[in-house]
């Protein structure tokens, strides 16, 4: 397991910098800019109905027929917006204000990813930074969520990693080797990590390695 690192000056400085250059990149700053229009204003529609619900409501019930509306996708997204609005945001600065929360989760996960792996506390900052400044992430803005569900892969693969102790394992980290570039490759790098823990408990390793030999070519 990693050493804690101890924060310096230094880190938090170049953190501080980074957190602001990744939110300017993708033009998530509160209150003064929106990572994209056209999403921004469905989105925001979704989030004003919920709003005037319970907070609870998870539908939009100023449209729809003969239903209230549901979201096709971004729900995360709204409901947070949603919540911005009930404090008095305007809806624009409600939908900044999510964007930048959950780019900031992403970020930070990513951080604790690199840091999870033994990386330096400034190269971990770095990492982070590297990963949220992909174009993948910021050129997908005009799809609204899509853009911050590949920024939040780190945030999945974070959970995936707690849940299964990568941290204090070494085998399971070597089996962290595929890119994070696609979301059939969550799934695959989740199953193998999960095959692993099922083939240790019974101590069949042989089983387990012609699982990988098989995987390998995809």
């Amino acid at each position: 397991m990693n050493k804690i690192q101890q924060w310096h000056l230094q880190d938090y400085i170049l953190l501080i910098t980074s957190l602001f250059f990744m939110l300017f990149l993708n033009g998530a700053i509160p209150f003064v800019t929106i990572p994209t229009l056209g999403q921004a204003i469905w989105t925001s529609g979704f989030a004003r109905s919920i709003a005037n619900g319970s907070w609870y409501n998870i539908f939009a019930h100023d449209f729809g027929i003969p239903q209230p509306a549901a979201i096709a996708f971004g729900l995360s997204g709204a409901w947070l917006e949603s919540l911005f609005i009930r404090f008095g945001m305007a809806p624009f600065d409600a939908y900044s204000c999510m964007s930048a929360f959950w780019l900031m989760v992403a970020f930070f996960s990513a951080i604790k990813i690199s840091d999870m792996f033994g990386a330096h506390r400034r190269l971990a900052i770095l990492s982070g930074l590297l990963w949220m400044s992909m174009p993948i992430i910021w050129a997908h803005a005009r799809y609204s969520m899509l853009s911050l569900g590949i920024a939040l892969l780190s945030f999945y693969f974070l959970a995936v990693f707690n849940i299964l102790n990568i941290e204090s394992n070494p085998t399971k980290k070597f089996y962290f080797s595929d890119s994070l570039f696609h979301y059939r490759r969550y799934i695959r790098i989740h199953g193998r990590l999960y095959v692993y823990d099922v083939c240790n408990w019974g101590k069949h390793y042989f089983f387990f390695c012609i699982y990988s030999i098989i995987q390998a070519p995809s």
